[in-house]
């Protein structure tokens, strides 16, 4: 979706040149549905792992041999759905609580952005000799060999 907005974005740009004068970027808010859902769905089947790992899958079976394909592709499509359905669940209430806890997500983030910030002005300025070192962090945890 982003490469389409960039296109879109990069469409307006040459209009602009070729008119002569800036236009007045339109204030629009991208609707994605369910019919671009199915497109790049259909983008990242036709391009992406899922053609290659149906035929791997198929391969590893011998269902050329023993008539196995279509089971193995039902199986196949019956665990990416359950698995990407268990990541959709799993994404939409973790941005839920995220919206219930604003507050406290935005409070972490400054400490995080914070303490980044000192850390990497840390090494900038070549003090990093005096941060403690982690392998005997780790060593004094038990973890370390």
């Amino acid at each position: 979706m982003l490469a389409f907005a960039s296109v879109r974005y990069a469409w307006r740009r040459l209009q602009a040149r070729l008119h002569g004068h800036e236009h007045v970027d339109p204030l629009e808010m991208s609707s994605y549905g369910p019919k671009t859902a199915f497109g790049v769905g259909v983008i990242h089947g036709i391009g992406a792992e899922t053609g290659t790992q149906v035929l791997l899958i198929a391969a590893i079976g011998g269902a050329s041999q023993h008539g196995l394909g279509v089971p193995m592709l039902a199986a196949f499509v019956v665990g990416l759905l359950i698995s990407n359905s268990i990541v959709v669940v799993i994404t939409t209430t973790g941005f839920i609580a995220s919206r219930m806890r604003e507050r406290i997500y935005i409070g972490i983030g400054v400490i995080a952005g914070a303490f980044s910030l000192v850390i990497g002005t840390v090494f900038l300025l070549g003090l990093d000799a005096r941060l403690p070192s982690i392998d005997e962090w780790l060593r004094s945890l038990g973890v370390g060999a």
